[in-house]
C-alpha cells in the first residue's frame, strides 16, 4: 500500500513540475527539441556556454531537458532516451557557472531535481548520481531562498 502512495505522490509532483515551470509540453515542441538536439553542441538556438552570463540560457536548456524527461517518464522511446542522455552529458560537459549565485545554488538544482524525480527508473544511474552531487546536502539559507531550496529534491 505504501508504494502506491509514493507513486501517487510522484505522479502529482510530476504534474506540478510541468505546471510550475510553465513548460510548453506539447508533443510537437518536444519532438522538435529531440530532432534538433546536436550531440556535443546542444540546441542551435541555446548556446549553453553563454549560461555563465545568462540565467535565461540555463533555464531554457534545463526546461527542455525536463520536458524530454517528462516524455521519457511517460513513454519510453529509445531515441528520446538517447537524446536525454546526450543532453545531460553536454550539460555536465559545459557545466555553466553563472555570475549570479542563485542559478548555481538554487536555480539549476530546482530543474535538475525535477529531472531526477521523473527519471528515477528510466535512466542510467550515473546521471542520478551526478545530479545528486549538485543537490545541497542541507538547507543553509533563510527566507525565500530556504523556501526555494525546499523545492529541491534529494
Amino acid at each position: 500500500m505504501t508504494s502506491q502512495h509514493l507513486l501517487t505522490i510522484r505522479e502529482r509532483l510530476t504534474r506540478t513540475l510541468i505546471d510550475q515551470y510553465r513548460l510548453d509540453y506539447c508533443p510537437q515542441s518536444c519532438q522538435h527539441w529531440v530532432e534538433t538536439f546536436i550531440g556535443g553542441q546542444g540546441w542551435p538556438d541555446v548556446d549553453l556556454k553563454k549560461g555563465q552570463e545568462s540565467g535565461e540560457v540555463i533555464r531554457t536548456y534545463l526546461e527542455r531537458v525536463l520536458a524530454i524527461a517528462y516524455r521519457v517518464h511517460h513513454a519510453s522511446e529509445p531515441q528520446v532516451k538517447s537524446v536525454l542522455s546526450c543532453a545531460l552529458y553536454y550539460w555536465y560537459q559545459v557545466n555553466p557557472n553563472n555570475w549570479n549565485w542563485w542559478w548555481n545554488q538554487i536555480g539549476k538544482q530546482r530543474l535538475l531535481g525535477g529531472i531526477a524525480l521523473l527519471l528515477d527508473d528510466d535512466i542510467d544511474a550515473k546521471w542520478l548520481k551526478r545530479i545528486a552531487l549538485d543537490m545541497p546536502k542541507k538547507a543553509s539559507m533563510t527566507g525565500a531562498n530556504l523556501a526555494d531550496l525546499c523545492m529541491v529534491w534529494r
